[in-house]
């Protein structure tokens, strides 16, 4: 299991690790050398997409458990970047 997919599996719950880094993987070109700010966009709009898809009851929930699933996936590549 890849450490992104060990950080997100409480909240993604059975998937495919190697599913979760292809995709994340082909999607990290797209971004790759746009300003910060378009970058943030671009992820909040495909949130916003993936989101809107949900039950507007559920909505408060899916963004406490993706906020906490972010928190973690921070610390761990804040973690790797420091060599720690």
């Amino acid at each position: 299991m890849s450490a992104t997919v060990y950080h997100l599996s409480e909240w993604l719950g059975r998937i495919d690790p190697d599913e979760v880094d292809r995709l994340s993987a082909a999607m990290q070109p797209f971004l790759k050398g746009h300003h910060p700010a378009v970058q943030g966009a671009v992820l909040a709009d495909l949130f916003a997409i993936w989101l809107a898809g949900h039950p507007e009851e559920d909505r408060g929930a899916l963004v406490l458990s993706a906020w906490k699933a972010i928190d973690k996936l921070v610390d761990m590549y804040s973690e790797l970047r420091n060599g720690r």
